[in-house]
């Protein structure tokens, strides 16, 4: 791992600014104490993408793929591809049809992208007197990242431990009462939740819905994780639930701006290639991709695209997938035990989740009472003392004075996408460090 990681980080002499970066980096320099480190914070393991997918690249590609696709909508065969991929695994209603009620794109620079595209096009249409606002749960992704730097206030709906961390309705009322002009509100919903791996009750998600539409607030369904799922488990569809909510008589009136974005770059452990989905109603999503993205950039990545559209259409894909979702299950189940009975952690400061690829577990009291920094010299002690590197319990901000918001989350995240044996000797490592729930590390 250690030389994996020498590959993917920044040279020396160049200024970074992950902090993951940083400490790994100084670990190399300190020689590796314990062995490579163990890298289970950002979410990548640079080695599990599917072996039948990677073989796509090599063979196969017409030329064309090596040149500008002159659609916005990316590659003409794996777009059309998706159209029928999205009703089928979302559960659509039968009513709700593609080129009419919905459209697809695929995002071949990531969603992240295709976020903050839409925020550029609320901002775009929402009146000179609207208060920008981004209403987002917390613990939760980096929403901040894409929409403060445009402009956009945050707003964060809480998410309580002892509420399963699944989300209140209830705030998200009194969030878009005290919100302004709805027209300038981003309401977003992430069902299969980052960081906590909690797939969403379906009628709290389906209220969440309900209120955004009622509100005519702008809705954004980040749906980054929904083929993330474990065995049994049935993700919860916001995109389905919304297609049922705006099929109902009136709905249609005043329509509702929405866009839904899906990461196929996490299910199937490829990150880098960017690869994903944008679906919106057929109006918005012309602008998206036709107006602001072509402003920035054309479609690329064609052989990756190429190759997507060729892996999903055959069986394998499914079959990846299967083993991908068991494998994050078993890791989930072996991770409770172990920390549990080897690092005497309570049940309750666990988070195991049913969904994503991540485990959420509370730091030991002794770090939890330094409410500032206690993640963070955890984390960097587990890295010093163990070359574990974990990540940090939620992206949104812990403090947000300007906001008048705390966001104290004493918890971090373990990523499950690496094989079990990393898993197994990132956890022995950190008993045999000394780590222990009655004290430091």
């Amino acid at each position: 791992m250690g030389t994996v990681l020498d590959e993917v980080t920044e040279d020396s002499w160049l200024r970074g600014h992950f902090k993951d970066a940083e400490w790994v980096a100084e670990y190399l320099d300190a020689g590796a104490p314990s062995g490579d480190p163990i890298y289970l914070s950002l979410g990548e393991t640079w080695s599990e993408a599917p072996e039948g997918l990677a073989r796509l690249l090599g063979s196969g590609l017409p030329s064309y793929a090596h040149g500008y696709v002159i659609s916005q909508y990316g590659l003409p065969a794996l777009q059309r591809l998706l159209r029928g991929y999205v009703a089928r695994t979302h559960a659509l209603p039968a009513g709700f049809t593609a080129g009419a009620d919905f459209e697809v794109a695929v995002t071949c620079s990531g969603t992240r992208n295709a976020m903050f595209d839409y925020g550029r096009l609320v901002l775009a249409d929402a009146p000179r007197a609207a208060s920008p606002t981004v209403i987002a749960p917390a613990p939760g992704w980096d929403y901040r990242g894409v929409f403060a730097g445009l402009g956009f206030r945050m707003t964060y709906l809480p998410l309580a431990a002892s509420q399963g961390f699944q989300p209140a309705p209830e705030a998200l009322r009194e969030a878009l009462g005290q919100a302004g002009d709805p027209r300038g509100v981003i309401v977003v919903i992430n069902a299969q939740h980052n960081p906590t791996g909690v797939n969403w009750d379906e009628d709290l998600v389906a209220d969440m819905v309900r209120l955004t539409v009622e509100a005519r607030a702008n809705l954004l369904i980040d749906d980054a994780y929904y083929g993330v799922t474990d065995p049994g488990v049935a993700p919860t569809s916001a995109l389905r639930l919304l297609a049922e909510r705006l099929a109902r008589p009136g709905a249609g009136d005043r329509p509702v701006r929405w866009l839904a974005v899906r990461s196929l770059g996490k299910q199937f452990n490829c990150n880098g290639w960017g690869i994903g989905v944008g679906i919106a109603p057929p109006p918005i999503l012309d602008r998206l991709v036709n107006d602001f993205q072509l402003q920035r950039s054309f479609t690329a990545a064609v052989p990756l695209q190429n190759a997507m559209a060729r892996w999903l259409d055959g069986g394998e894909s499914e079959e990846y997938l299967r083993a991908f979702r068991q494998g994050c299950a078993d890791k989930r189940a072996w991770a409770a035990g172990f920390l549990r009975q080897e690092l005497g952690c309570p049940a309750e400061a666990l988070c195991p989740g049913n969904c994503t690829s991540y485990f959420l577990f509370r730091v030991p009291p002794p770090y939890a009472a330094d409410a500032r920094d206690g993640v963070t010299r955890f984390r960097r002690d587990c890295l010093r003392r163990a070359g574990v590197l974990l990540g940090a319990g939620t992206m949104t901000p812990q403090a947000a004075p300007e906001e008048g918001q705390a966001m104290a989350v004493p918890y971090v995240r373990m990523f499950l996408g690496p094989p079990m044996s990393s898993v197994e000797t990132a956890l022995h490592r950190l008993a045999e460090a000394g780590t222990n729930w009655e004290r430091s590390c």
